[in-house]
């Protein structure tokens, strides 16, 4: 799905002759797509499925996606957005050795007649473009810890 991935974050080091310990800067940065896929009538919503969703904090950004499915389309919102504008050298240092398991994928779904044996969610309110006022402050293109200021 167009907008549906992430390229995993660069690691955080420094020359030997620099300071180790000095904070990591991170510029301020916000992102979101939103895109909506209306599917066949002749389909059934049992018959689509897609990639986890997933929220993740690293290097002090959070990188969230979301999948759901609700008359008749499939909507996927993906957000990415600096939270912490600086972090210290040990944090760097741990979210470096978290970068190999960083789920890089697109965002994919998938049609399967016989049906998904993990269907699409349709509890997931995922708005549309024109569901909501996107420049208002609390559009969901973070997750809702992210929103509510519980970040890690």
């Amino acid at each position: 799905m167009p907008g549906g991935g992430f390229s995993p974050p660069d690691r955080r080091g420094r020359s030997a002759d620099q300071n180790q310990d000095a904070p990591y800067f991170n510029k301020p940065d916000y992102n979101c797509y939103v895109t909506t896929i209306r599917l066949p009538t002749t389909t059934r919503s049992k018959q689509w499925a897609s990639k986890p969703s997933f929220d993740t904090h690293i290097f002090g950004r959070n990188y969230y996606r979301a999948f759901g499915l609700r008359d008749g389309a499939i909507r996927m919102i993906r957000g990415s957005r600096i939270e912490r504008e600086e972090i210290d050298a040990a944090f760097a240092k741990a979210d470096n050795g978290r970068i190999a398991a960083f789920d890089n994928s697109k965002g994919y779904i998938f049609y399967d007649p016989a049906g998904q044996s993990n269907p699409i969610a349709s509890d997931i309110n995922v708005p549309t473009t024109n569901d909501i006022d996107w420049t208002a402050d609390n559009v969901p293109c973070l997750s809702s810890a992210s929103r509510n200021g519980a970040t890690k």
